[in-house]
């Protein structure tokens, strides 16, 4: 199970890897609308820990002296994570974890200078309307099941629960045990003849996980009234391709590309 074994709560952390680097520093602001992690994270900060993608592989972290500085009472704080694993050649956004929620956890704070740090976001609200259950297939078919519509003027943020594509392992018992981790994604939207890029914020791209789901979502915007082809492509961690010699391989990764129809309309005008 790719969870960091005494903690129990994580939220995933979106790194802005569209300039790609093999590996980055990386800033990240707490949302001070983050209220489970405010109630429970120790006045210190010692209590937290940040992963790589895997869910297990411990980063060098600390918390940042300013600007927001660090107050469990304010609900202020930034993080900075050194060397990030990402990938040097997807402009896309890759992932990794913020852990808290084990009591009296020791101080694990390291000491860096963050060079040249890039954006990390936490996305503290659940999906909303536009969610695309990616288990959704039809025999025989390779048209997507779920339709989205917009205006040309709306901006919108599309959702994809991957819940059901990531591989699972089970207890003896049969309890569920997540075991695949999403490591990184390229969001995308085609026209059927090449990838509309202008129609793609892909910065935006963030991740949200509950108890029973797993969220990627980014931006859409503009297009021309025609249909269009969402398909993030999203890399995985799976250990038995990932791990060799307890080291993990950064080209060997599962490929998952889930599929929505959006259509655009133009009714912006009465």
């Amino acid at each position: 199970m790719a969870w960091l074994d005494g903690w129990l709560y994580r939220v995933p952390i979106a790194i802005d890897n569209t300039t790609p680097g093999a590996t980055n520093d990386v800033s990240v602001p707490i949302p001070g609308d983050l209220d489970h992690f405010w109630g429970i994270i120790d006045t210190a900060g010692d209590e937290l820990r940040m992963t790589n993608a895997d869910g297990i592989t411990l980063l060098t972290y600390q918390i940042a002296s300013a600007t927001p500085s660090w107050s469990v009472a304010n609900k202020t704080g930034r993080l900075e994570a050194d060397a990030v694993l990402c990938d040097g050649t997807d402009a896309g956004v890759c992932l990794i974890w913020l852990y808290y929620g084990n009591d009296g956890a020791a101080a694990a704070a390291g000491s860096f200078t963050a060079s040249g740090a890039v954006d990390g976001f936490i996305h503290a609200a659940k999906p909303g309307a536009f969610v695309v259950d990616a288990g959704e297939v039809k025999a025989g078919t390779s048209k997507p099941l779920r339709r989205i519509q917009k205006t040309i003027g709306e901006r919108i943020y599309v959702w994809f629960e991957l819940r059901r594509l990531l591989e699972k392992r089970t207890t003896a018992s049969g309890e569920k045990l997540l075991w695949e981790e999403v490591q990184r994604v390229v969001s995308a939207v085609s026209d059927g003849g090449g990838l509309e890029t202008t129609m793609v914020e892909q910065d935006k791209t963030r991740f949200v996980e509950t108890s029973d789901k797993f969220y990627v979502g980014f931006v859409i915007k503009a297009g021309t009234e025609t249909d269009f082809t969402i398909e993030p492509i999203v890399k995985t961690y799976a250990p038995e391709t990932s791990i060799d010699a307890g080291v993990l391989v950064q080209s060997a990764y599962r490929i998952l590309e889930p599929r929505a129809l959006l259509t655009v309309k133009d009714l912006d005008e009465a």
